[in-house]
């Protein structure tokens, strides 16, 4: 490694350690940071093919970033680690090998470590970056992998074998995310499109390629066999890009301001870059032709559906900060530090703003530890159920209904063809349906996707605790005779079975 190469990199991962370890715990784990750690938690308990939850096998995730999380954990937990960073660590430690697989990555295209370096700082400083490699979710690990196999992918002219080594790293990426992994042999057949059509003939090179097919019919196989997902990934997909509940129009719109925010305020470097990038390389044009597939998928409040895109945009600022000469210059530094250091400030500011919110999941799991016989029912808050059994991981009798996320119109239950259909009908059908009933499914993806309502883990007993997440007193009455014992902040509130 060159002495060039090896100060890029140390300011690269000054940088990455100053955009994450002052927040790494500023907040507990929310929403599928929850899902994730008690599901791997049950795979440590039990590992099986198909993740678990609550005693029930469910399609969520394939298996992969279980497995490579679960080492993560045990470490955590043996040097007694904060539980919250015990199940972040995975993440972190994958967006930092990212640092590296990016930066040669770049480097490997088109021999220029300043442009690997621009374009490697602008990703790690990004907002959607960092944001998910401060949670612990399968975005950073997917990212990793996505980067490291494009890495030998591009490197394989040089030996026929990389192009193996890219397929088994696409092989995991498929394992942790499925379709999400499809775009590692998308950009590898178009970047030997232009640069070396032989190439998309050579044996190994198409051997690889193969590696993703397989992935996903072994996905879809071990799905099947036990709860007969076959197909859905491809299924749920195109669910989500289906549109038929949303203007599609409006829905660009406003998540290309996502996007532009994601940006920053190195939108004049990304507007610069696009006028030069068709000149400077071809290839990053058909990269970017990925971000209106993935734009569309962030538009329900996840920005970092486009970090598979983020790379190639880094790419273009990096072109778009070049002066005419194609370097670097002084004035350009200085600007590109400045906006830098601007970002960390909406960063600094976005973690100091939400560090005083109530940290109700956390606070009604640690209430509900020791108790049994509970129900969970209203919207999506699966930490809730992850401080419960952290604590208490021998609780018996714990069923959760999920029937909407949280706002407005987002209520569960529109295979009932009624966009009025209340809450109240949600719940009340849902946990007391017989099992089997199509009132309700133990598929995390449908109940998402399709927006039908979810039961796992209710076996017909009778609860002595409801946990009521975003539903009206009224809602609780019609169960059952509760009694209120503790409110949460306003948005979960416990009742007792009274008599």
């Amino acid at each position: 490694m060159k002495n060039e190469d090896k100060m890029y990199l140390v300011i690269i991962c000054v940088v990455w350690a100053v955009f994450r370890f002052p927040f790494i715990q500023a907040l507990p784990l929310q929403l599928d940071e929850g899902l994730y750690a008690q599901m791997t938690n049950q795979f440590i308990q039990n590992p099986t093919l198909q993740p678990v939850f609550m005693g029930e096998t469910v399609s969520w995730r394939p298996i992969g970033y279980f497995v490579i999380n679960t080492p993560f954990v045990i470490l955590g937990k043996a040097l007694a680690l904060d539980v919250d960073l015990t199940y972040r660590l995975s993440s972190l430690f994958f967006s930092f090998l990212t640092c590296f697989a990016l930066y040669f990555l770049i480097k490997e295209m088109y021999n220029r470590p300043d442009i690997a370096f621009v374009g490697t700082l602008f990703y790690q400083s990004n907002f959607a970056t960092v944001f998910v490699s401060n949670r612990g979710l399968t975005d950073s690990v997917l990212m990793f992998f996505i980067t490291a196999s494009l890495y030998f992918y591009f490197k394989g002219k040089t030996g026929k074998n990389y192009f193996l080594v890219a397929g088994g790293l696409a092989f995991i990426a498929y394992f942790i995310k499925t379709v999400m992994a499809v775009a590692i042999p998308f950009l590898a057949i178009c970047y030997w499109l232009l640069k070396d059509r032989k190439v998309l003939f050579d044996r190994q090179f198409l051997l690889s390629l193969l590696t993703i097919p397989v992935a996903a019919v072994l996905v879809a196989i071990i799905m099947n066999a036990s709860n007969g997902q076959l197909g859905s990934d491809i299924s749920t997909l195109l669910v989500k890009f289906d549109g038929g509940h949303s203007n599609f129009a409006e829905v660009m719109i406003s998540a290309s301001v996502v996007f532009i925010a994601m940006i920053g305020m190195f939108i004049g470097f990304f507007a610069s870059g696009l006028k030069k990038i068709a000149n400077f390389d071809p290839f990053i044009i058909m990269w970017l032709c990925m971000l209106p597939v993935l734009i569309w998928g962030s538009q329900v409040g996840m920005p970092w559906y486009l970090l598979p895109a983020m790379p190639a945009v880094g790419i273009v600022v990096a072109v778009g900060a070049f002066d005419k000469k194609t370097k670097f210059d002084k004035f350009a530094s200085f600007v590109f530090a400045f906006l830098v250091l601007m970002t960390l400030a909406i960063v600094v500011y976005y973690y100091s703003s939400i560090a005083t919110e109530p940290q109700y999941e956390k606070e009604a799991g640690q209430y509900l530890a020791g108790k049994d016989n509970v129900v969970v029912a209203g919207y999506y808050a699966p930490g809730l159920l992850f401080y419960k059994y952290n604590i208490d991981s021998k609780t018996k009798n714990i069923c959760t209904i999920v029937t909407g996320l949280k706002g407005a119109n987002n209520t569960f239950g529109a295979q009932t063809n009624d966009p009025a259909k209340s809450a109240d009908d949600v719940v009340l059908s849902a946990y007391f349906a017989p099992i089997g009933s199509n009132e309700y499914d133990n598929r995390w993806t449908d109940a998402f996707w399709d927006r039908r309502p979810l039961k796992v883990g209710c076996g017909g007993f009778e609860p002595e605790y409801l946990a009521a997440v975003g539903l009206q007193p009224r809602t609780v009455a019609k169960i059952g005779n509760f009694t209120l014992v503790k409110n949460v902040s306003g948005e979960i509130l416990i009742y007792k079975k009274s008599g």
